[in-house]
């Protein structure tokens, strides 16, 4: 039996290499789609690039924070650090298309800590209606204040793009169980519900949540106006902060892997309707995302690694004890 349990530990711990494996091929596969960008960008200083990266590090961090308040209130018990690195992971895992990182995040929640799925992607969904529509509110203050201090001509497009976005909330108060929804439907509308109930019980988890939702658009803010200043693009924090509340958008399409050019082609429209130069923005918000990618997949890496191997060592020690018990 001993003989059994150290084959089988060998054979799992080829598990993390293979994680490995497929992060050095995602991070491959991102150079090679923007290797353009690369050559054009040589020329950005040193300290803007610091500048980007240390804001990326704190984006990051705020993401894993939200891993940590939302699990712990889920009662998975959870350390900021893990929290932390699944934040990278399921990062660098959305650079595959298919909501990779969804998925990577969801396995490891459930082997680590037994989160069942139904619970962890009901949660999530409500968490990303509530998210999509804090960015809807930024984005239509911005627009106010652009209109009203600014100046500036809004098209109406823009406004019910926004308020769109802002009322996306509704979706999260509709009675799906007394609807005659087809079947098919049926188990994503009781999936919202069961998530929305989660974090509606808990007012001040909500608070919380969708105030570093809110730091988190001005993380993102911060990044694309140094990147666009960079490219001789002079934008306001306001201008960057409705370029940003736009970003959450590329979530919806998990087809391009981690919404490659779709993000750009976001930023390059509303940057169009302020007056700037789109081709320019296009390339800028393509430099923080060179800028994002390699860090994160850097530490993607590092906590794949880790976080993989500890889901291996404690399925081997359950294995161990229930072959003891045999």
């Amino acid at each position: 039996m001993n003989i059994y349990n150290d084959r089988k530990l060998k054979a799992k711990d080829l598990i993390p290499i293979f994680i490995l494996i497929i992060a050095f091929s995602i991070f491959g596969y991102f150079i090679y789609r923007n290797r353009h960008m690369i050559i054009q960008i040589q020329s950005i200083s040193p300290w803007t690039i610091f500048q980007l990266s240390i804001l990326v590090l704190f984006s990051t961090f705020q993401n894993g924070l939200i891993n940590f308040i939302l699990y712990q209130a889920m009662h998975v018990q959870i350390d900021l650090i893990s929290s932390f690195g699944l934040a990278t992971i399921n990062t660098m895992a959305n650079q595959l298309p298919l909501s990779g990182g969804l998925v990577a995040k969801g396995y490891y929640l459930y082997k680590k800590y037994k989160l069942p799925v139904s619970q962890y992607i009901s949660a999530t969904g409500a968490l990303y209606i509530c998210f999509l529509s804090t960015n809807g509110i930024v984005g239509l203050l911005s627009l106010c204040f652009l209109y009203l201090i600014q100046k500036v001509a809004i098209p109406g497009y823009l406004v019910a793009g926004f308020g769109l976005m802002f009322m996306s909330f509704i979706v999260l108060f509709i009675p799906f169980n007394r609807l005659k929804i087809p079947i098919k439907f049926q188990k994503y509308s009781d999936g919202i519900e069961m998530g929305w109930n989660v974090l509606r019980s808990n007012k001040t988890l909500l608070v919380k949540l969708i105030s570093i939702q809110i730091l988190s658009i001005i993380l993102m803010a911060l990044r694309f106006g140094i990147a666009l200043n960079s490219f001789s693009q002079e934008v306001t924090i306001i201008d960057s902060m409705l370029i940003a509340s736009t970003s959450i958008l590329t979530q919806l399409v998990n087809i391009v892997p981690g919404g490659l050019g779709l993000r750009e082609g976001l930023a390059a429209a509303v940057a169009a309707v302020l007056g700037f130069d789109p081709g320019v923005t296009f390339v800028a918000v393509g430099f923080d995302r060179i800028v994002s990618t390699t860090i994160i997949i850097i530490l993607g890496l590092y906590f794949s690694y880790v976080m993989g191997k500890s889901v291996v060592k404690g399925e081997f020690s359950r294995d161990k004890e229930i072959a003891n018990n045999e």
